[in-house]
């Protein structure tokens, strides 16, 4: 039997994965620890994703995991000092304020008027908002998910995490004492424990077959438009309850982002197979008339990208089917970067009780013996 390089082998290079190998370094900083990604680091839906941070979860389990979220993210970036990116007001057009409140996991929902609302939008006519429709200001912030890999990635590497990218895993294969983990192309890689994070990639591996999962994953295409308006610097972002749509002000990028839902699924993770389409448009801006019926703005570009969805819309933690040295985390939803951290944490407490260091005989963590493999 071969003896474990590393102490834990996270398979994908995105935001998921990235953030549970700083986890799993900040709890045990000596752990040997690698990254594989199939192409490179933050290369798929981390790319494009427009991170979006609000203080709501329309579940229990949401809000748990926003809740947890929310302070983890602020542990890593106090006061929000994003990459790149800022804090601001956040005004809810609501169709049921009490469930809204009910949501929300922040320090409340302030009442306010659309009259305050328009009176911060230089760039926008009024909006249509009808009077049985309440207006409540929050806040929010942004930093594009992509940005903030590459900080994940430079800090990662800081602390002696090792990164391989153009990995691409193609079996993960337990056994009583470690993990062989190969590549496409014939290598080979041992560790003690290992985390499969792929994102989008995942209900189309083969790796999928070996999750203990109650339903299937699927994809869904994911669409936001670049509106031609220029946000002035102090332009609130504004969010709609019944279409669970997002206007965000990028004040660097000199437009707004306009985020809503598709309802496009099952399509190919892959650049070349994904992008906008009539029907995507007309989605779009049918929510904008509705809501801004005098002035409409304009597209000035789209972002097409795809993400992992969970039946439930919440992310999954998921065993193996027969080890406990191999745990799956994905089905992001739309909601990768605002849970990463705490299904990051959920992951490695289904793996790393039985991870055993590879290069070291002093332990900043309780071991326990290989030999209970059956009873962990």
């Amino acid at each position: 039997m071969s003896v474990n390089a590393y102490d834990l082998a996270i398979v994908g290079g995105g935001v998921m994965g990235l953030y549970t190998a700083l986890e799993a370094k900040r709890h045990y900083p000596e752990a040997r620890v690698v990254v594989l990604e199939k192409a490179s680091i933050g290369a798929g839906a981390s790319h494009y994703a427009p991170g979006i941070q609000v203080a709501i979860g329309r579940t229990k389990v949401e809000r748990d995991l926003a809740r947890r979220g929310l302070q983890a993210w602020d542990r890593l970036f106090p006061r929000e000092s994003w990459p790149v990116g800022r804090r601001c007001d956040l005004f809810w057009i609501a169709s049921d304020a009490a469930s809204l409140r009910d949501w929300h996991v922040g320090d409340g929902l302030g009442p306010s008027s659309s009259s305050n609302l328009m009176s911060r939008l230089s760039c926008f006519a009024a909006a249509a908002i009808p009077p049985d429709r309440a207006v409540l200001v929050d806040w929010c912030s942004y930093s594009p998910v992509r940005d903030i890999v590459g900080e994940l990635e430079r800090r990662l590497k800081g602390i002696g995490c090792e990164i391989r990218e153009n990995f691409d895993v193609a079996d993960v294969r337990p056994d009583g004492v470690g993990v062989d983990i190969l590549s496409v192309d014939g290598r080979t890689l041992r560790a003690g424990r290992a985390v499969v994070a792929i994102g989008p990639w995942l209900p189309g591996s083969r790796l999928l077959s070996d999750a203990q999962l109650r339903h299937q994953p699927r994809v869904k295409k994911v669409v936001s438009f670049h509106l031609d308006r220029r946000p002035t610097p102090d332009c609130p972002a504004i969010a709609i309850q019944e279409d669970y749509a997002f206007l965000i002000p990028m004040i660097e990028n000199g437009y707004w982002l306009f985020s809503f839902t598709s309802n496009h699924w099952d399509v190919i993770p892959l650049a070349s197979e994904l992008h906008v389409d009539e029907a995507d448009i007309e989605g779009g801006m049918a929510i904008l008339k509705k809501w801004f019926p005098e002035v409409t703005p304009s597209i000035l570009s789209t972002r097409v990208f795809c993400d992992c969805y969970a039946a439930d819309g919440i992310p999954f933690v998921a065993p193996h089917r027969f080890s406990r040295r191999v745990a799956f985390v994905g089905g992001g939803s739309g909601n990768g970067f605002r849970f990463a951290p705490p299904r990051a944490e959920d992951v490695l407490d289904a793996v790393w009780p039985l991870v055993e260091p590879a290069s070291s005989s002093q332990h900043s963590y309780p071991l326990i013996s290989l030999a209970d493999e059956s009873n962990a």
